[in-house]
């Protein structure tokens, strides 16, 4: 399997992973009147893990295959 490959298999995941955090039944568990650090919990959470799928995105983009290249000495 190739680093493009294998890189896009992450990136697929990382998406299926956005639309669980980002579906109804896990939103609702945020949807409260409470604040955290004068910030409403919903919007906490949406922008947390918002910043936290962009930073991850970002990682998978630019990992590099860990290939060692040998040259032939002769």
């Amino acid at each position: 399997m190739t680093s493009s490959e294998i890189r896009g298999r992450r990136m697929v995941g990382l998406f299926l992973l956005g639309l669980l955090f980002f579906n109804f039944p896990i939103l609702s568990l945020f949807d409260q009147a409470t604040l955290i650090f004068g910030i409403p919990v919903f919007f906490l959470y949406l922008f947390s893990v918002w910043l936290l799928f962009v930073l991850l995105l970002f990682v998978i983009s630019q990992s590099t295959p860990h290939t060692q290249y040998h040259e032939d000495r002769r």
